[in-house]
């Protein structure tokens, strides 16, 4: 290799916390905001988790309860008729579309990118961790909280987050 770029550093990174923890969180802060799991799915074969609108900290608390559960061959359910309590807060995991790991809607960049870099056949699943808002409602309930909506898209349909007008993301609509 005649030259080490950040690029390639990065994936140095990425490659010895999954060595050591089984995964990387990787944060995109952002509005809203957003954490997901890089390794997952080649520690454990479980898909990627993603989670937004919460601030870094308590989104790694969440996803890294979350992983505890995986390590220990606990599964959670799958599907908003599923909800559990993690950290005090009322949680569901749902399926993310595939196109969510594509241009221009790549919210698991990272994921792809090391994938990619280690040869690994890429496989695009992954599960989005949904929290309900104080009153245990969810973003799919009718009386969600509205200052609470924005936050949170939805990445089990198409086009589940498009107010980002720097990019145009997901305005497939």
């Amino acid at each position: 290799m005649e030259s080490f770029t950040f690029a390639d550093e990065t994936l140095f990174q990425i490659d010895a916390a999954i060595a050591r923890n089984g995964f990387y969180p990787s944060a995109v802060l952002d509005d809203p905001s957003w954490l997901y799991t890089v390794g997952l799915l080649s520690t454990w074969s479980h898909p990627e988790l993603i989670v937004f609108g919460l601030h870094p900290h308590d989104a790694y608390g969440v996803i890294n309860a979350v992983v505890d559960d995986i390590r220990s061959g606990a599964i959670r359910p799958v599907g908003h008729d599923e909800p559990f309590d993690i950290e005090g807060v009322g949680s569901c995991l749902i399926p993310v579309l595939e196109d969510y790991w594509k241009y221009p809607c790549d919210y698991l960049i990272g994921a792809s990118h090391y994938y990619g870099a280690t040869g690994a056949p890429l496989d695009r699943r992954a599960l989005q961790l949904v929290w309900a808002d104080e009153e245990g409602r969810f973003p799919w309930d009718e009386s969600f909280s509205v200052d609470l909506a924005g936050r949170q898209p939805l990445l089990d349909r198409p086009g589940g987050f498009s107010e980002q007008p720097w990019t145009d993301r997901c305005t497939w609509r």
